[in-house]
């Protein structure tokens, strides 16, 4: 790529991340609203121990995706260490922090430059189940996440040898820098995918 191409790339990415993210700001709740019932079912999935519903709420002057979270079942986190059937382990997360993965994934699909208009489209085609797969990688981890910690603590508090589970560790990698590795690494995959499929017609 000659100098005036990464020249042309890189305000087309700058332009890109500044539009997504001011449609993020007077859109996003409403897409979070809109995927709230996969949200909802991936939650389910991720942490049957738990039930509750998802919630759009204001904290501290933010909008917040909450889950209105209680244990389903008593929690065993260590041999005389039980959480009750009923107790509320609430959770919530920024609408703003939630939709970074995605202003990353749409920035570097709309800011790469393209060599076809069909690649064009097939990239903005392939985008979409993009968005809802890192979606639903990273904001339910989150919610999750932040309840198993809760809990993680409050077991090493008292002694309980509690293994951390597994969806404790994929938030604590996604914040440790994997929220912003994961929208980028599915994007190449997307670009990679529509200049191949351009180069079989």
């Amino acid at each position: 790529m000659q100098v005036a191409e990464l020249r042309g790339a890189s305000w087309r990415l700058l332009l890109a991340w500044v539009a997504l993210s001011l449609l993020g700001y007077v859109a996003g709740e409403r897409l979070i609203a809109l995927l709230r019932p996969a949200l909802a079912v991936t939650l389910q999935q991720i942490a049957p121990a738990l039930t509750g519903p998802l919630d759009l709420t204001d904290h501290r002057g933010e909008r917040h995706l909450r889950f209105n979270a209680q244990a389903a079942q008593a929690l065993t986190l260590g041999a005389d260490l039980v959480v009750p059937a009923g107790q509320p382990l609430p959770a919530s997360a920024s609408i703003a922090h939630l939709l970074v993965p995605l202003v990353m994934l749409g920035t570097a699909l709309t800011g790469w430059p393209t060599r076809h208009r069909a690649e064009r489209w097939r990239r903005a085609l392939w985008g979409l189940p993009a968005m809802l797969f890192i979606l639903l990688a990273t904001a339910p981890a989150q919610l999750v996440g932040l309840i198993e910690m809760s809990l993680q603590t409050y077991a090493d508090g008292h002694g309980a040898d509690r293994s951390p589970p597994l969806v404790l560790g994929w938030m604590l990698l996604l914040e440790g820098g994997g929220r912003w590795v994961l929208p980028i690494a599915v994007a190449v995959l997307v670009i990679l995918a529509a200049r191949a499929g351009q180069g079989r017609r």
